[in-house]
């Protein structure tokens, strides 16, 4: 994903958007991703960054009963 900046007025929006889209030549493969805005995603994953600076033990136990179930 790369951030792209879009302009309408006087405002400026970011999204995050597949390489694929600007460069379609330099990849082997079409890409069907969706843009999705810099502020939402960027609220989310710090909210999951958040979570685990509060219980870090909490993000480790659930990452061990991920690997479990794999096994």
């Amino acid at each position: 994903m790369q951030c792209h900046t879009y302009k309408c007025r006087e405002h400026r929006y970011f999204y995050y958007r597949c390489p694929v889209a600007s460069y379609p030549g330099d990849y082997a493969e079409s890409c069907d991703l969706l843009t999705f805005r810099v502020n939402e995603v960027d609220e989310i994953v710090w909210q999951v960054v958040r979570d685990f600076m509060d219980n870090p033990l909490r993000v480790i136990d659930g990452v061990k009963a991920a690997q479990s179930e794999q096994e």
